[in-house]
């Protein structure tokens, strides 16, 4: 095929589409908002908020609050399809939002009251910019959210990739949600020219001119400085550390975390997490919710710069319903399944896009169509799934890239219409079932199998037991000295998987290669973003092959990491399926143990 057909024909394919997509990212999304809203004729207001009641909005938040930049959260569930197990759970990002800035600007008025003299001899003091700053930080933390909750977490690396061909600014965070809000804040007119008009409320001259960056810092959160003029401003950097450990954390120092806070009540309440608590248990968390619509808790100003909750108590039951949360709520096998399954869907269409962005439009406006796409509110995302994945596997042969690979993509549709139609079964059967192990003949691995009757489906999990397995057994092949292999697991395992674990663990390529030796049947692999987060957190104490085992098979061993969904098997092909997987991603790790002091 000639370049010019290449061209035209990736363009007479792709292009309504893409271009359907940039249209709709700059009318909606990148309008001036002068044309969507007079800033001088805004009025405070006030909303009713669950949890809280009554929210005022002062000016600057009523305004923000009207763009169709902020006013999409009000279309993006918080917790994606958790409403299929949790019916109550169909609150917003907005919602959200709207909390966090409620209860930051709450913790700031409270912390204003009890700054030490010392620090206000040091020059920090409390001011309304700071109530100002920190309410649009609060309620822009999560601009950038896309549709289907954190389930895209695991394209973060791809993004941010993306984003970075057109932003000098971003650094790596590690949530798909940072990246792109950071984007918007900084590169988005509307939001630019929106930040320019909140301004107007602000008095000290020095954050006025700044006041996007300001706002992108504090959401960045854990980075250092991003802009230069930043770095040696001593006064206005610890004032950013102080607001920004109010709404989140910074390097390590646990702040107040009122994002945090929001979230545990917000989703406790809404899914109901006290019918799944044993009665000792429902009486601290029923204690805990009451004292945070009171506030009833101590917070404090550590070393002049950083906020934190002075009260332990509260601290520490925090952490114990966050965790209940996510074994309940969260992580459980049906939603791992189900966001594992929204990763590589998400992903996919990614692909397809800067695939066909690269051949007929500039990076700059490949970025715009690829916001247009993940903006989008949760109704309209998964239609335009449905029809990026279907031109590409009817157009295959225009997808000239190694990886993800054509058939990956091609079997994502089919994916597709699966969890189009099966959603709702495959949860709730997940949801009740028991993860029951097979050990396989040949390798000796264990693995979990799931009979989908009703969708004609064989189901196999991989769990974090038979990973470890895996792993020791490439990493014993292994003559490195331990501390390198323990380097390469953490560089090029567990930190590339943590931000796009497809790409790390190489699953397009142990897909195809599985499907080739198993032509009679279809096979479709799909990985556990939450299994590479929960790793990282439990990997500081990990120093050898023995720790890092017990990690595995005691502190997440029942884990998924992979799921394998194949036509309907008995268990002898099934085994057969899963020990080719074992086979195929026991030499990925190989490579990487290999490759120790290559260049």
């Amino acid at each position: 095929m000639s370049a010019d057909v290449y061209w035209r024909d990736t363009y007479n394919i792709f292009g309504p589409l893409f271009y359907e997509l940039v249209g709709y990212y700059e009318s909606s999304y990148n309008r001036e908002p002068e044309h969507i809203v007079d800033y001088a004729k805004v009025c405070p207001s006030s909303e009713v908020l669950p949890i809280y009641g009554i929210t005022e909005l002062p000016k600057h938040i009523m305004y923000l609050s009207q763009l169709p930049l902020v006013n999409r959260l009000r279309d993006i569930q918080q917790l994606s399809y958790t409403h299929i197990l949790f019916p109550g759970a169909t609150h917003t990002r907005y919602e959200h939002s709207l909390g966090v800035m409620n209860l930051s600007c709450s913790i700031l008025n409270k912390l204003s009251k009890t700054v030490p003299a010392e620090c206000e001899s040091k020059g920090l003091k409390l001011t309304n910019d700071d109530q100002v700053i920190l309410g649009i930080a609060a309620l822009l933390h999560d601009l950038g959210h896309p549709a289907w909750g954190h389930a895209l977490d695991g394209i973060t690396g791809f993004v941010v990739e993306l984003l970075g061909r057109t932003m000098d600014t971003l650094l790596t965070p590690k949530k798909l949600d940072i990246a792109m809000t950071l984007y918007l804040v900084l590169e988005n007119n509307q939001m630019l020219k929106a930040l320019e008009n909140c301004s107007k409320e602000l008095k000290n001259p020095e954050v006025k001119d700044k006041l996007s960056q300001i706002v992108a810092q504090i959401i960045m959160e854990e980075e250092k400085p991003l802009f230069a003029e930043m770095a040696d401003n001593d006064l206005l950097l610890k004032k950013i550390h102080l607001l920004t450990t109010i709404l989140g954390t910074y390097q390590g120092v646990d702040g107040i975390n009122g994002d945090r806070i929001d979230w545990i009540a917000r989703d406790a309440h809404h899914a109901n997490l006290g019918a799944k608590l044993e009665k000792h248990d429902l009486k601290k968390y029923e204690r805990f919710i009451d004292r945070i619509k009171k506030e009833d808790y101590k917070v404090g100003i550590k070393n002049c710069e950083f906020a934190y909750v002075d009260d332990p108590n509260f601290t520490k039951t925090m952490k114990e319903i966050r965790e209940k949360i996510y074994v309940n709520i969260y992580e459980g096998i049906a939603r791992s399944f189900s966001d594992s399954l929204l990763t590589r869907l998400v992903y996919s269409a990614t692909n397809v896009l800067d695939i066909a962005g690269t051949s007929f439009a500039s990076p700059t406006i490949t970025i715009r169509a690829i916001m247009g796409y993940l903006l989008m509110p949760d109704s309209r995302v998964k239609d335009f799934t449905n029809q990026i994945l279907y031109r590409a596997k009817q157009n295959h042969r225009l997808l000239d890239s190694p990886q993800p690979s054509v058939r990956f993509i091609a079997k994502s549709y089919d994916l597709l219409k699966l969890y189009d139609e099966s959603t709702t079964y495959i949860m709730h059967y997940l949801s009740s079932a028991t993860l029951k192990e097979q050990r396989s003949g040949k390798e000796k691995l264990g693995f979990s199998l799931f009979d989908l009757d009703q969708i004609d489906k064989t189901l196999i999990v991989v769990t974090a037991t038979s990973f470890s397995e895996i792993l020791g057994r490439a990493y014993l092949t292994s003559k490195s000295p331990e501390v390198l292999k323990i380097a390469v697991i953490f560089q090029d395992i567990l930190l590339a998987a943590r931000t796009n674990p497809i790409v790390a663990m190489r699953v397009h390529a142990l897909e195809n290669s599985l499907q080739d030796g198993l032509q009679d049947m279809s096979i479709s692999i799909l990985v556990n973003y939450y299994f590479f987060r929960r790793l990282e957190d439990c990997f500081k104490e990990v120093h050898n092959l023995k720790a890092l085992k017990k990690v595995l098979e005691e502190d997440l061993k029942s884990t998924p990491v992979f799921f394998i969904l194949t036509s309907k098997q008995d268990l002898m092909k099934a085994e057969s399926v899963f020990e080719g997987f074992s086979t195929g991603l026991m030499a990925s790790f190989i490579s990487y143990f290999q490759s120790i002091g290559k260049p």
